[in-house]
This record gives C-alpha cells, sequence and structure tokens, in this order.
C-alpha cells in the first residue's frame, strides 16, 4: 500500500509561487507533462519579472516548450536540488517507501518548500522533521556523507537532509549558521584529493585579490584532510535592521532556458550581450 507521504505528493498538481511572503503566481501541471506559470493580479500590480527573457511581467499564462529541462521554467528549475541534494531527497523518500522516480517536478518543489536556494518558496511544502541535528564533528560528518554517497546505512540521514535537500551542485555539503551567519560548508567527494577543500579556498582567495566579487569564505581545520571548504550563503543577506533576507536569484542556465552544461558552450561574448540586453541597454551599439 502506498504510504501517505507517498498519496500527498502524488495528488500535487500545482504550487504557489510565493517571494518574500508576497504572492508571485501559480505553477500548474498541463495535460502531456508540461508546466504553466501565471502572476498572481497582486504581483503585478507591484512586484517585477522574475525571468525577464522568459516570464516578463504582464497578465496571461506562460506555457513551457517540451524541451525545457524537467519540463519547468529555469527560474523555477533552479529550485530543485543538484546530484547531491537529489540524492539525499531520493535516499528519504525511499526510507519512506516512496518511489523517487514516480515523482513530478512539482512534487519535488513541494519538497523543497521554503528551504530553497534564493528567496522564491512553494506552498503547499512537505516538510521531514529530523529526529537530531548535524554532529559538531567535521570530520564525522564528512565521513556520514560519504556513507550516504556510497549507499551505507546511516542514522545520520535525517539531519544531513534537512540541511543540505536543498542545496546544488554535486559535491556532497551542509547548509548551517557559524558564529549567528549562514554558512555552506562543503566536504569531498570520492574522487578528490585530501586537499581539495584547501585548494578551492586557495582559489577562491586568487579570485579575491584578481578583483572579483566573492563571498566570505573559510577553511575549517581537519584532523584527516586540508579542510573543508565553507563559504557564507550569497543568497542572504542583512537588511539595514540586521534582518537576515533571502536574496532573489536565477542562474544564467535559468535566464536562458538551457540546462547547466549547455552554458558551458557560450562565449564570453554571448555572455556579456545577454547582461546588457538584461540591463537594458541596447546592444546593437556594441556589435
Amino acid at each position: 500500500m502506498p504510504s501517505a507521504i507517498a498519496e500527498c505528493l502524488a495528488t500535487v498538481r500545482y504550487v504557489d509561487v510565493s517571494l518574500e511572503g508576497a504572492r508571485v503566481g501559480t505553477l500548474a501541471r498541463m495535460r502531456g507533462g508540461a508546466a504553466a506559470f501565471e502572476y498572481a493580479p497582486e504581483w503585478l500590480g507591484s512586484g517585477f519579472s522574475i525571468s525577464p527573457f522568459s516570464l516578463p511581467l504582464r497578465a496571461g499564462l506562460f506555457e513551457t516548450s517540451p524541451d525545457m529541462p524537467d519540463g519547468l521554467f529555469g527560474v523555477f528549475r533552479d529550485s530543485l536540488p543538484d546530484d547531491w541534494g537529489r540524492l539525499l531527497q531520493d535516499r528519504r523518500l525511499a526510507e519512506l517507501g516512496v518511489r523517487p522516480g514516480s515523482l513530478s517536478s512539482l512534487a519535488r518543489l513541494s519538497l523543497v518548500g521554503t528551504s530553497g536556494l534564493g528567496a522564491i518558496e512553494y506552498a503547499p511544502a512537505q516538510v521531514f522533521e529530523a529526529a537530531s541535528d548535524l554532529v559538531s564533528d567535521w570530520d564525522l560528518l564528512s565521513r556520514q556523507c560519504q556513507d550516504i554517497v556510497a549507499e551505507r546505512e546511516t542514522d545520520a540521514l535525517d539531519a544531513i537532509y534537512v540541511r543540505g535537500s536543498s542545496s546544488g551542485g554535486a559535491r556532497p555539503k551542509v547548509m548551517v549558521d557559524l558564529d549567528g551567519e549562514p554558512w555552506i560548508v562543503k566536504f569531498p567527494a570520492s574522487m578528490d584529493g585530501p586537499d581539495a577543500g584547501a585548494c578551492e579556498y586557495r582559489l577562491a582567495l586568487a579570485a579575491k585579490a584578481c578583483g572579483i566579487e566573492m563571498p566570505e569564505v573559510q577553511l575549517i581545520p581537519s584532523k584527516v584532510c586540508g579542510g573543508y571548504f565553507a563559504c557564507r550563503r550569497f543568497d542572504r543577506q542583512r537588511g539595514a535592521d540586521g534582518t537576515l533576507c533571502k536574496v532573489h536569484m536565477a542562474s544564467a542556465a535559468a535566464l536562458l532556458e538551457v540546462s547547466p552544461f549547455d552554458v558551458c558552450v557560450l562565449s564570453s561574448q554571448s555572455f556579456a550581450f545577454y547582461h546588457l540586453d538584461l540591463s537594458g541597454v541596447p546592444t546593437k551599439v556594441f556589435r
């Protein structure tokens, strides 16, 4: 018999999309597997386009095309977890008797709920509570992540799922508070060397030295490797009153409606023209 959570996820036909507590619109499944989005009337009056190329701020229904990855507009696809988060999500669902392959993209967005990267939130949200929090030993936490990757039994899955299931990228990572601020801590994958974290840390410092705007980074000490790379979350910022706020964001792949792999083949000139277009600068001036 299907579990209660499986039946609940199977019935997800739409999700309400919100940002900073304001309703942005509704994303719904259409016949044939496509999805459609429509801005809420109140957002049309006071909001902005959440994806300028694909979802300009206007009334009406926007439908996805068959070639869009995951059947979603990129700005919503950005909310879905990547390899590591997807692994955590699938392992947790399997424990609850849910076949991960049976879930629609909208059902997975309901699992993301309010915990995704950026500021977009989805309702109704399916929330899984953890029986315990993460361990404070970074080396032990790294081993627990490796156990999950290797599909070994671990009692840390619930806690790591809560802290890592909405993260992007392929490497194991968790989202934690360090000294009251939100950070992402990254652990090496099985193919990485023991100094992968230290190497990424040095590269981040080199980027800063070259004048590239970077979030704050640090190297967390380890007794078994060169350390764990940590980066302050760039999608969370303090407001003027000190309140922690979510920052709306969209990847280049999301804005251009291509897969992350296809972005790699675009030239620097193409990116420059897209940037100018988004900024409202006539690109023909530069051609």
